[in-house]
């Protein structure tokens, strides 16, 4: 018989979780027929989505402290014209992506 839904109904999930068990959450979004990379926004600041989205964005403030993200339009313009001149980012840090990399194999 061929399936009416296509992917057979596959389980996983969305990432944002209340945990703040780093192995607890990994064993959870590992357990589902389709893993998920969970963000951990009460583990640390750095796992929230926004935090995470806003890496590297010329212009912006973060206050890990006050676990505030604010936009400064000089910080901007100043990041933005060095950015420009590099070409390049680093996209994925390993303090904000902290669990992301959790999940890889050690080999990575």
């Amino acid at each position: 018989m061929e399936a009416i839904i296509p992917g057979n109904l596959l389980t996983t999930a969305m990432a944002v979780m209340p945990h703040t068990d780093v192995n607890r959450a990994l064993e959870m979004a590992m357990s589902l027929d389709v893993p998920f990379w969970p963000q951990l926004p009460n583990y640390s600041y750095y796992e929230d989505m926004y935090v995470q989205a806003a890496e590297h964005f010329p212009g912006i403030v973060l206050d890990v402290q006050k676990r505030t993200l604010r936009f400064s339009m000089d910080k901007f313009v100043e990041e933005f014209a060095e950015n420009a001149e590099k070409k390049s980012l680093n996209y994925l840090s390993e303090l904000s992506a902290e669990i992301f990399f959790g999940m890889l194999p050690d080999t990575v």
